[in-house]
């Protein structure tokens, strides 16, 4: 409801642990790390035959407009 996305950091802490990786960069550093990382994973889960996420298909749009035409922002439920 206010424009912004969460997610559950454990699911983030596994897969982190299962890669190998330290959770502090993604937890600590720059937002757009996590945000890369859950786009990198969501792209190799399709990849392989997973099923769409109509969220995460939703944001990979939003993400390729703002790149072709540059980020305008709403305020939630006002665009």
């Amino acid at each position: 409801m206010d424009g912004n996305i969460g997610y559950d950091w454990s699911l983030i802490e596994d897969i982190c642990g299962a890669s190998g990786m330290d959770i502090s960069e993604f937890r600590d550093e720059d937002e757009h790390n996590v945000s890369n990382l859950i786009h990198q994973w969501y792209s190799e889960h399709r990849a392989r035959g997973g099923a769409q996420d109509p969220v995460m298909e939703d944001i990979i749009i939003e993400a390729k407009l703002e790149t072709a035409f540059g980020s305008i922002n709403h305020n939630p439920g006002k665009a």
